[in-house]
């Protein structure tokens, strides 16, 4: 089993990596489609690890994770769409 700060640091590095990745494609002023894979991207990436983390450290039921993975990508969504409006 992999130990708990392995996979901190990998979570850490991850979101790093994705915010890196996110203001270098927004200064670009590239289109919001490339934003959008980007982003996804490194979201899906984060929860995979996230959801690992909790079922098999935490021992959570999968219903809370998935209920929790399912606000964490809707979230996004209704955030993006309050942006463009608000241009």
């Amino acid at each position: 089993m992999v130990s708990l700060e392995v996979v901190l640091s990998v979570v850490s590095v991850m979101v790093l990596v994705s915010v890196v990745l996110v203001f270098s494609v927004v200064s670009m002023m590239a289109t919001l489609l490339v934003v959008l894979v980007v982003s996804v991207a490194a979201v899906v990436s984060v929860l995979a690890v996230v959801l690992v983390v909790f079922t098999v450290v935490l021992k959570v039921s999968k219903v809370a994770v998935m209920a929790v993975v399912v606000v964490v990508l809707v979230a996004p969504v209704f955030a993006i769409d309050l942006t463009r409006k608000n241009q």
